[in-house]
This record gives C-alpha cells, sequence and structure tokens, in this order.
C-alpha cells in the first residue's frame, strides 16, 4: 500500500513537471500566437459544424492509435523499467496537457482554457484510469482471476473513452466554439 501511494505520488509530480516544463518550452518559444499553430485554430473549430466525419472510420482510427501506446505500455509493463514507465506515461501526459493548454491560451486568451478543456472531455475520464489500471493491473502480479476482471473493467474504460473521443468529443467541440 506504502508503495503504490509513493508511486501515486511520483505520477503526479511527474505530470506536473511535465505540464510546466512544455509551458516553458512552448512560452519561450513563442513570439507572437499564429492561427495555424495551434492544435485547435480557429479555421478548424469553424469549420466542426460543416464537416461530414465518418464517425465509424474515426472510432476505428483513434482505436488503432490509442491501441499502439497501450500496446507498448503494457509490453513495457512486463520489464524491469515498468516504474520508470509508469513515471514516463505521467510526465507525457502533463507534457501533453500544458501544450495544450499553453497553445490555446496563447491563440484564444482565457478563452482557451474552455477549448482546452472541451478537447479532452469526456474521453479523458475514462481514458487515464483505463492506461493506469491496465498499467498497474500488469505490474502487480496478482492472481489470474483478478488480472481477468480487472482487465476486461479498464478495456471497457478504454473502448468507453475512445467510443467517447470519436463520437461526442466533437459535439462538446462545436458546442464550445459557438459559445466562445
Amino acid at each position: 500500500m506504502i508503495r503504490f501511494q509513493r508511486k501515486k505520488i511520483f505520477g503526479i509530480l511527474s505530470f506536473g513537471i511535465g505540464a510546466v516544463l512544455s509551458t516553458v518550452i512552448i512560452l519561450m518559444t513563442a513570439k507572437t500566437p499564429r492561427t495555424d499553430s495551434c492544435l485547435l485554430n480557429r479555421e478548424l473549430l469553424l469549420q466542426i459544424p460543416y464537416m461530414m466525419i465518418q464517425k465509424k472510420q474515426l472510432f476505428f482510427r483513434i482505436l488503432l492509435k490509442r491501441l499502439k501506446w497501450l500496446f507498448l505500455f503494457l509490453i513495457f509493463s512486463f520489464t524491469i523499467w515498468n516504474d520508470r514507465i509508469y513515471l514516463f506515461y505521467w510526465s507525457v501526459l502533463g507534457y501533453a496537457f500544458g501544450s495544450l493548454i499553453s497553445l490555446s491560451l496563447l491563440q484564444y486568451g482565457w478563452n482557451g482554457l474552455w477549448i482546452s478543456i472541451a478537447a479532452v472531455m469526456p474521453q479523458i475520464v475514462f481514458l487515464i484510469p483505463a492506461y493506469v489500471g491496465l498499467i498497474r493491473l500488469f505490474t502487480g502480479g496478482r492472481e489470474q482471476h483478478a488480472i481477468l476482471v480487472k482487465g476486461l473493467k479498464y478495456l471497457a474504460f478504454f473502448l468507453i473513452g475512445v467510443y467517447l473521443e470519436s463520437y461526442v468529443n466533437l459535439w462538446i467541440l462545436n458546442v464550445v466554439s459557438k459559445i466562445i
């Protein structure tokens, strides 16, 4: 239990370091906000309501993209570097979060905060526990029944997160872009 608490604290610290590092790098290198440099530029947000998106194809594309990372994390979780991979995951996640927030704030001002939140909601609520749970599950060494039951639960979280990212997230971005 103490080892898990320490791992949790180090994960949060890694996330924070990644977020701060990306923010510092972006703010030091960005001279003026450019409309084409932002992950969610104005032109893209204005086009979302008029896009004809094949959501089934988007679902499978996102699923394959997420499965590659999940597979990579799971493979490394069986190695002696499993704790380092856990911390690396949190630092990469923090770096991506800091980049998204920084670029959106540069592009849209304080309204960029809402766009950043809309870009990751609601899928992040399911994807983070799925990734972390599956990594922890395979680094733990429990009995087979517990691995199967918990693994299926985390896999369901993973699939729900991918579904929300491909079907619900564009609608949320559309609503937020109309408000802002």
